[in-house]
């Protein structure tokens, strides 16, 4: 189970991580 969150916690900082890069790249 503390996998699985620990899983989850990586995936939400990669894809917040380049979600912003997206944003700040359209919007420069």
């Amino acid at each position: 189970m503390l996998v699985l969150l620990l899983a989850v916690v990586n995936y939400t900082q990669v894809f917040g991580q380049s979600l912003l890069t997206s944003i700040y790249f359209f919007s420069g």
